[in-house]
């Protein structure tokens, strides 16, 4: 069982993160928030914890932070708990010879990877926030992507 109120203290803690990595005030972001915006005393409050805030504020919050909500979560899971969200590895060099027209520009980017040389990775972790990129560039959805990159993926790791 968990503690809210510490749930609701992390929760809030991510925002901020967020929000500061991005350069915002606690005024831009409230008021890049849909009709009614909050006063940006109410979303300090968010981030503080000692308000509770609603999950479709949440969602709103984490569209204009340009992060997934499920991230949000799982980075405050992983707090609490200690444990580490998953990162896919990638075997770069099955990536960089798949033809999956879906996989163009992740085939680009392991490409450039592999070939830099002796000392290029054949394996590369994939945080977690690099996924909705990926997934844009490549023009799919974030589940998508993570059910190709196994596929792509699978196999002995080595260069052939």
């Amino acid at each position: 069982m968990f503690d809210v109120a510490v749930y609701t203290v992390e929760v809030g803690r991510e925002i901020r993160s967020h929000r500061q990595r991005l350069g915002l005030t606690l005024h831009e972001l409230a008021s890049d928030l849909p009709d009614p915006a909050p006063a940006a005393a109410t979303v300090g409050t968010w981030e503080l914890g000692t308000r509770n805030v609603t999950l479709a504020r949440i969602v709103q919050a984490c569209d204009r932070l340009g992060i997934q909500p499920h991230e949000l979560f799982a980075a405050v899971d992983a707090r609490l708990t200690g444990s580490a969200p998953p990162v896919p590895i990638v075997n770069l060099w099955a990536l960089a010879h798949t033809d999956r027209p879906e996989l163009a520009v992740a085939r680009a980017w392991a490409l450039t990877l592999v070939q830099a040389g002796p000392e290029a990775p054949i394996v590369a972790r994939l945080p977690v926030y690099a996924l909705p990129p990926l997934a844009a560039l490549t023009g799919c959805s974030v589940t998508d992507l993570i059910a190709v990159l196994p596929y792509v993926t699978r196999g002995p790791v080595g260069v052939p």
